[in-house]
């Protein structure tokens, strides 16, 4: 399998040159950009396999940027690097449609690892900030025994990155109808807000991954 292209994005030239040393073996360095208008060019012009963006950007915020990525290419695969370990920013960065979420502190040591899992189809987040994500809802993964197939397949999706108007046009129902069954869900599993299930779901979906 050849070295996957990856894409760096950050507005300090030194974690830029960072990852590119950390990077020098094993990816090939498909571009650099310094804030998130520039990533969008950047990813346009040289279709990277993997694009690694800091949060923090100007012009255009990694979470902003990433979210107009999914939509202009589908399949892209971003990493979005945060000094923050707060589970709260990792659920923004699912929900902006990213596979994976590390600390940049961490970075020397995991992004190599975290590039080869999600150039795999998995997720990927720090363990720093998974030891934080697994205290942050009461229900257990087992809990999912609770709802029915159709609402296990919500959650399923949910865990993706996908909103709930998302979802209804994945699973071909209404919006309406899956409003009902994230509502079930929640009542099910005794959430009482919608990012407390998203979490929730994103945390079942890195049990099984």
């Amino acid at each position: 399998m050849s070295s996957p292209r990856v894409l760096l994005a950050d507005d300090h030239a030194a974690v830029l040159n960072g990852y590119r040393e950390i990077l020098q073996t094993g990816c090939e360095l498909a571009g650099m950009a310094s804030d998130g208008q520039a990533v969008l060019e950047a990813a346009r012009d040289c279709r990277p396999d993997v694009i690694v963006m800091d949060i923090a950007m100007p012009v255009l915020d990694g979470l902003e940027a990433c979210r107009r990525l999914k939509r202009s290419q589908p399949g892209a695969r971003v990493i979005l690097a945060s000094v923050h370990a707060d589970a709260a920013y990792v659920t923004g960065a699912f929900r902006a449609g990213a596979a994976g979420y590390i600390l940049k502190s961490e970075a020397a040591a995991e992004l190599p690892d975290a590039i080869r899992r999600i150039m795999e189809g998995e997720t990927y987040i720090s363990p720093a900030v998974l030891a934080r994500f697994w205290d942050d809802a009461a229900a257990s993964p087992e809990s999912l025994e609770q709802l029915t197939d159709r609402q296990r397949e919500f959650m399923a999706w949910l865990g993706r990155g996908l909103n709930t108007k998302e979802i209804a046009v994945a699973t071909g129902v209404s919006f309406k109808t899956a409003v009902q069954r994230r509502s079930a869900a929640m009542r099910r599993l005794g959430f009482a807000q919608s990012n407390d299930l998203l979490r929730f779901a994103i945390r079942c979906r890195l049990r099984t991954s």
